[in-house]
């Protein structure tokens, strides 16, 4: 059975999001004032793989997003903060 699922992300330059295996990636937003990402993910099963996540500010550094999804920008603080999602797939 297939369900969409939010995560709440870390406002922190790297992280690992552990999903279940074969889960799609459908987007990030914000939501009262946090960063979240939507996934399309199989509830029955019982494996799971982690997902290396990347947050960049703009005007940052951004030597390691090279190769990773762009899954997009989201704006947080009535737009004073842009922060842009990246994750590091296998592909």
């Amino acid at each position: 059975m297939k369900k969409i699922y939010k995560y709440i992300l870390q406002i922190t330059d790297h992280q690992t999001l552990t999903l279940p295996k074969g889960s799609k990636i459908l987007s990030v937003a914000e939501q009262h004032d946090n960063i979240v990402l939507y996934a399309l993910v199989d509830t029955v099963t019982g494996d799971v793989e982690n997902v290396p996540i990347i947050i960049r500010g703009t005007g940052h550094t951004a030597n390691y997003v090279e190769g990773c999804a762009f899954l997009g920008t989201v704006k947080l603080s009535g737009g004073r903060l842009m922060f842009h999602v990246f994750a590091k797939t296998n592909n």
